[in-house]
């Protein structure tokens, strides 16, 4: 697990920050933090962005046919 404790300590900062959940995708090495306010996951971008160089804000949305 020490290997991987930089994963762990991302993952665990995201959900300090209000992230729902925060999950690796697939074998890595992202992380992706769920959240459920806008204004929650753009403070988490700007405070991670202090500690990363590649950090990203991005959004689903509902398609209507």
């Amino acid at each position: 697990v020490k290997k991987y404790s930089e994963l762990k300590f991302i993952k665990d900062r995201l959900i300090d920050m209000g992230a729902m959940n925060a999950v690796m995708s697939g074998s890595g090495p992202a992380i992706i933090g769920l959240f459920k306010e806008r204004e929650a996951a753009d403070r988490a971008m700007t405070k991670m962005k202090k500690m990363y160089q590649q950090v990203f804000l991005v959004s689903s949305y509902v398609r209507s046919d």
